[in-house]
């Protein structure tokens, strides 16, 4: 009955987990088109606006531009590392709750040999 107690709330922690990772991955989805999007309006702005009109203005978003490049990369490392990390916890939990399942097993598995 232990048994049945231990896996199920394992199998509840798993559909949890995947819950959230599937929020975080559709959320960083989210965030990465929309900065996208943004990034395609920038770029429109500049092609529109004429160089002779104010190049400052056009070098500073051109510089902008590039930043959030870089912003967007940064994003997709840190959510990558952080559902690597989750996942590794995970992973150690599962590992440790089945050896620890094994263990059992044989302890009682060996006390029943013993008794008969």
């Amino acid at each position: 009955m232990k048994n049945k107690i231990i896996f199920g709330i394992l199998f509840l922690a798993g559909i949890v987990l995947f819950a959230r990772l599937d929020y975080f991955m559709s959320q960083y989805r989210w965030d990465k088109s929309h900065l996208r999007d943004l990034i395609q309006k920038r770029e429109e702005v500049i092609r529109v606006l004429p160089e002779e009109l104010n190049p400052e203005i056009r070098q500073r978003l051109e510089q902008l531009q590039e930043e959030e490049k870089e912003n967007i990369d940064l994003q997709q490392v840190q959510l990558m590392s952080f559902y690597y990390s989750v996942l590794w916890v995970y992973g150690i939990v599962v590992t440790l709750i089945v050896l620890l399942l094994v263990i059992y097993r044989f302890k009682i598995g060996h006390r029943v040999a013993q008794q008969k």
